[in-house]
Protein backbone atom coordinates (compact mmCIF):
# COMPACT_ATOMS: atom_id res chain seq x y z
CA UNK A 1 0.00 0.00 0.00
CA UNK A 2 1.29 3.45 -0.90
CA UNK A 3 2.22 5.83 1.90
CA UNK A 4 -0.45 8.31 0.84
CA UNK A 5 -3.13 5.62 1.27
CA UNK A 6 -2.05 5.18 4.90
CA UNK A 7 -2.14 8.91 5.58
CA UNK A 8 -4.90 10.29 7.79
CA UNK A 9 -5.14 13.07 5.18
CA UNK A 10 -5.56 10.71 2.23
CA UNK A 11 -8.93 12.23 1.32
CA UNK A 12 -7.16 15.56 0.74
CA UNK A 13 -4.35 14.16 -1.42
CA UNK A 14 -4.85 14.31 -5.15
CA UNK A 15 -2.21 12.49 -7.19
CA UNK A 16 -2.26 13.45 -10.83
CA UNK A 17 -0.22 11.35 -13.23
CA UNK A 18 -0.57 12.85 -16.69
CA UNK A 19 1.27 15.01 -19.18
CA UNK A 20 2.01 18.12 -17.14
CA UNK A 21 0.74 20.94 -19.36
CA UNK A 22 -2.44 19.01 -20.14
CA UNK A 23 -3.01 18.36 -16.41
CA UNK A 24 -2.55 22.04 -15.51
CA UNK A 25 -4.97 23.12 -18.23
CA UNK A 26 -7.52 20.54 -17.05
CA UNK A 27 -7.18 21.72 -13.44
CA UNK A 28 -7.77 25.32 -14.51
CA UNK A 29 -10.85 24.34 -16.51
CA UNK A 30 -12.34 22.12 -13.81
CA UNK A 31 -11.52 24.40 -10.92
CA UNK A 32 -9.67 21.62 -9.09
CA UNK A 33 -7.69 24.12 -7.11
CA UNK A 34 -6.29 25.79 -5.13
CA UNK A 35 -3.48 23.51 -4.02
CA UNK A 36 -1.35 23.88 -0.90
CA UNK A 37 1.51 21.78 -2.26
CA UNK A 38 2.66 21.07 -5.81
CA UNK A 39 5.49 18.69 -6.69
CA UNK A 40 6.83 19.10 -10.22
CA UNK A 41 8.47 15.93 -11.53
CA UNK A 42 8.11 16.03 -15.29
CA UNK A 43 9.99 16.67 -18.50
CA UNK A 44 12.75 19.02 -17.51
CA UNK A 45 12.54 21.09 -20.69
CA UNK A 46 9.14 22.36 -19.48
CA UNK A 47 9.93 22.94 -15.78
CA UNK A 48 9.93 26.70 -16.26
CA UNK A 49 6.67 26.52 -18.23
CA UNK A 50 5.02 24.54 -15.42
CA UNK A 51 6.19 27.04 -12.82
CA UNK A 52 5.03 30.05 -14.82
CA UNK A 53 1.66 28.40 -15.51
CA UNK A 54 1.16 27.69 -11.81
CA UNK A 55 2.04 31.24 -10.85
CA UNK A 56 0.10 33.05 -13.56
CA UNK A 57 -2.95 30.89 -14.21
CA UNK A 58 -6.08 33.01 -14.70
CA UNK A 59 -7.92 30.69 -12.34
CA UNK A 60 -5.80 30.43 -9.19
CA UNK A 61 -4.12 27.04 -8.90
CA UNK A 62 -2.24 27.81 -5.68
CA UNK A 63 -3.47 28.70 -2.22
CA UNK A 64 -1.83 31.64 -0.46
CA UNK A 65 1.45 30.38 0.98
CA UNK A 66 1.48 27.27 -1.23
CA UNK A 67 4.71 25.32 -1.52
CA UNK A 68 6.08 24.31 -4.92
CA UNK A 69 8.80 21.65 -4.92
CA UNK A 70 10.67 20.79 -8.10
CA UNK A 71 12.48 17.49 -8.57
CA UNK A 72 16.00 17.13 -9.97
CA UNK A 73 17.11 20.74 -9.47
CA UNK A 74 20.31 19.63 -7.77
CA UNK A 75 23.25 17.90 -9.38
CA UNK A 76 25.20 15.58 -7.08
CA UNK A 77 23.59 17.37 -4.10
CA UNK A 78 24.59 20.83 -5.33
CA UNK A 79 23.20 23.49 -7.62
CA UNK A 80 24.66 22.77 -11.05
CA UNK A 81 27.70 25.03 -11.43
CA UNK A 82 28.11 26.94 -14.69
CA UNK A 83 31.62 25.63 -15.29
CA UNK A 84 30.31 22.06 -15.80
CA UNK A 85 29.73 20.91 -19.37
CA UNK A 86 26.08 20.31 -20.20
CA UNK A 87 26.02 17.10 -22.22
CA UNK A 88 22.25 16.92 -22.67
CA UNK A 89 19.14 19.04 -22.96
CA UNK A 90 17.79 18.02 -19.55
CA UNK A 91 20.89 19.32 -17.79
CA UNK A 92 20.68 22.60 -19.70
CA UNK A 93 16.96 22.91 -18.89
CA UNK A 94 17.66 22.44 -15.16
CA UNK A 95 20.41 25.06 -15.32
CA UNK A 96 18.06 27.56 -17.00
CA UNK A 97 15.30 26.79 -14.48
CA UNK A 98 17.67 27.32 -11.53
CA UNK A 99 18.94 30.59 -13.01
CA UNK A 100 15.39 31.81 -13.44
CA UNK A 101 14.26 31.09 -9.89
CA UNK A 102 17.50 32.20 -8.24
Amino acid sequence: MEARQRSPLKAKIQLIEAEGLWALKKLEEEGGAPFDFVFIDADKANYLTYLERLLSAPRKLLSPGALICVDNTLWQSQVLPHNVDTPDGSTQAIREFNDHVA
